[in-house]
């Protein structure tokens, strides 16, 4: 719902139309939390609750990120290099939506304690290490998708105009594949992202 109301306050600060999300999307950005609440209601661990909320809380943070971070009107740079950017490519990242994303995957950490807390209750040491567990390694996670993002996601390249695009067509023109690997869309980035944010979260345990 965060998410959603973020994007929303950007589409209407840029004047955007969202389409909404797809199933791809919703899968690539939900999977892996339904996969270890699963393994969470079969074992009874923790550990698997938690990994799947920081794979949640790496989804909020990319979103809060990319939403917030397109209003910055400061500079944009790769984080494979530090470069300067373009604002929005893959791989970017901002000063603002660096500190987005933090505040982003803090908030799924608040949501998720405060919850626990009213069901469960919950002491002070443990809250302090829920919601640094989860604060932490989601905005990890969104760390990785940037980086991911810049290293293998694929961006195509139009023939006539060198126009860059994410998208494997662009209106009336041929693209090829300018870096990245073909089979790396941002869907695939995402789920990745959240996955390696939830196995850096079983390592906390180990």
């Amino acid at each position: 719902m965060s998410s959603s109301l973020i994007t929303k306050i950007s589409e209407k600060s840029e004047k955007k139309v969202s389409k909404g999300r797809n199933y791809v999307q919703v899968l690539a950005n939900g999977l892996v939390a339904a996969i270890f609440s699963i393994v969470y209601y079969i074992l009874q661990a923790e550990i698997f609750l938690l990994a799947a909320v920081v794979s949640i809380a790496t989804s909020n943070s990319d979103t809060w990120a990319s939403e917030i971070g397109s209003l910055s009107k400061g500079k944009t740079f790769y984080i494979l290099n530090f470069k300067i950017a373009p604002k929005g490519v893959s791989g970017a990242i901002s000063g603002l939506g660096t500190f987005a994303s933090f505040i982003g995957a803090f908030f799924i950490a608040g949501v998720f304690i405060g919850l626990y807390a009213i069901q469960y209750g919950l002491g002070f040491d443990d809250f302090l290490m829920f919601g640094g567990i989860i604060t932490i390694c989601g905005f990890l996670g969104n760390l990785i998708d940037s980086y991911l993002g810049g290293l293998i996601q694929a961006k195509y390249r139009g023939v006539e105009t060198g126009t860059y695009t994410e998208k494997r067509w662009l209106p009336n023109e041929k693209v090829v594949l300018a870096s990245g690997l073909a089979l790396i869309t941002n869907d695939a980035v995402n789920l990745l992202s959240g996955l390696a944010a939830s196995l850096i979260t079983l390592v906390f345990f180990i």
